[in-house]
């Protein structure tokens, strides 16, 4: 199958590409907008191109006759910034991708959604797929976005396709979650948020990998379904942090601050930044203070029967190859 990978020079994207070749996949076009990673994807063996999704036209020109499989993990995913620009990217980009889909006859179209459309700042446990999501009052316009993005998906009835919600990513080549809570609490600014008893599920990299392949080799016969992605075991947040600073040789004896008075600090963060510093992204927003204060598991189930999905990696596991790879890059957690 010939394969069009989007974001393929993102964290995700680029171990996605990586596992489909050891699949076995001989035609994979990635595209990007990091050149140093797309000269990585070359010498693997990956056709490279650079385009923006945003340009319909180019982008209709530039894809090569042939691709039968499209896998969407491209996306502007940040807690801030102006709501057009996440409307562009992310919702505009996917309906642009939809359409070069539907002009080109191509028959499977898996989306990278996440999760973060269920968060609505209470404590959510093995939620599944057909439960209520965060709407009308999302917590961000990223989580707005990718529902949106969503939508545009499943409109498209020429399409075959399938969304995917991966929680938490994190894993060698992470740059986002790990590495910037190991940063914060190296720096003396990252307390516990809430009462310290977050239970929350993560997705090791190669799980989440391996279930967007299986939802593109398994998208005709799932049209239009929707699936959770995790480990398949929630844990502690904080206890599960701690283990891994330990392991770095890192203190952690941090404040607890109740998620009231941090929620309070933050909206005033983000008013002060939004009125009085151009929109600067503020130091924590009111939306990842909640990720990290509020219990949010999935229930994976669905993805076990329809898609096959079985984790590749344990918890344990992937704490042990995370801690690994952060002492061999020590710059990512640098305080410079």
């Amino acid at each position: 199958m010939k394969v069009l990978i989007t974001g393929a020079t993102g964290f995700l994207g680029f171990r996605i590409c990586e596992m489909l070749l050891a699949r076995g996949y001989k035609e994979i076009i990635a595209l990007g907008r990091n050149e140093s990673k797309g000269k990585k994807l070359i010498e693997l063996g990956c056709h490279f191109i650079k385009a923006d999704l945003r340009d319909v036209q180019k982008l209709n020109d530039l894809l090569p006759n042939g691709v039968e499989g499209i896998i969407h993990s491209a996306a502007l995913s940040s807690p801030w910034g102006p709501m057009e620009d996440f409307i562009n990217t992310n919702q505009i980009g996917t309906r642009n991708l939809i359409k070069v889909a539907e002009q080109q006859n191509i028959e499977r179209f898996v989306y990278v959604s996440s999760p973060s459309v269920y968060f609505n700042f209470k404590e959510r446990l093995n939620v599944k797929e057909s439960d209520s999501t965060a709407a009308p009052k999302w917590p961000s316009t990223y989580t707005y976005s990718k529902y949106l993005a969503e939508q545009e998906v499943l409109a498209s009835d020429k399409v075959k396709s399938v969304i995917i919600r991966p929680r938490g990513l994190f894993g060698p080549g992470d740059t986002s979650i790990i590495p910037r809570l190991v940063k914060a609490n190296k720096e003396g600014r990252l307390p516990i948020m809430g009462d310290g008893t977050t239970l929350t599920d993560l997705t090791y990299i190669d799980n989440a990998a391996i279930s967007i392949i299986l939802a593109l080799e398994k998208c005709i016969e799932n049209d239009k379904e929707v699936f959770n992605i995790s480990n398949g075991d929630p844990v502690e947040l904080w206890k599960y942090l701690g283990n891994i600073l330990t392991e770095l040789d890192q203190e952690f004896n941090p404040k607890r601050i109740p998620f009231p008075v941090i929620y309070a600090i933050c909206f005033v963060d983000e008013f002060i930044s939004k009125y009085f510093f151009k929109g600067k992204e503020p130091i924590l927003t009111r939306y990842t203070a909640g990720l990290l204060a509020k219990s949010l598991t999935l229930d994976i189930n669905k993805a076990k029967e329809r898609l096959g999905y079985i984790p590749l990696v344990n918890m344990e596991d992937a704490k042990k190859l995370t801690i690994e790879w952060i002492r061999k890059n020590p710059e990512i957690i640098s305080c410079k």
